[in-house]
């Protein structure tokens, strides 16, 4: 699967979004959506994200706004992929966050 995702990415199947990107494109009234595990999300998460975990996605879809990009965050960056995906098949502008919440927090920390 990891080989798979990569692939789709060097393609340019999936954009992404880099961890130094994400507070500014959160202050200027971004849409970051966090699809990891409730209880993955108590233990830190990017200040502003939304929680929509990845298997309620699908059936969350009219919470989000299609007129701008959402942005996507998860543990790594598996899930956020996944969830691009599944954003762009639904008419949606969507960039994965690379590195995913590990990467960001292991620069600024965990935040709750």
């Amino acid at each position: 699967m990891a080989g798979y995702v990569a692939s789709n990415i060097l393609d340019g199947m999936v954009e992404t979004v880099q961890w130094h990107e994400i507070d500014e494109i959160i202050a200027n009234g971004g849409t970051l959506i966090d699809v990891r595990i409730p209880k993955e999300v108590t233990r830190g998460t990017i200040p502003g994200a939304i929680n929509i975990p990845l298997d309620e996605l699908r059936e969350r879809l009219a919470e989000l706004p299609k007129d701008k990009t959402i942005y996507v965050t998860c543990q790594v960056g598996l899930r956020g992929y996944l969830a691009t995906r599944i954003l762009h098949d639904n008419g949606f502008r969507a960039k994965n966050l690379d590195g995913g919440y590990k990467l960001y927090s292991s620069v600024f920390g965990a935040k709750h």
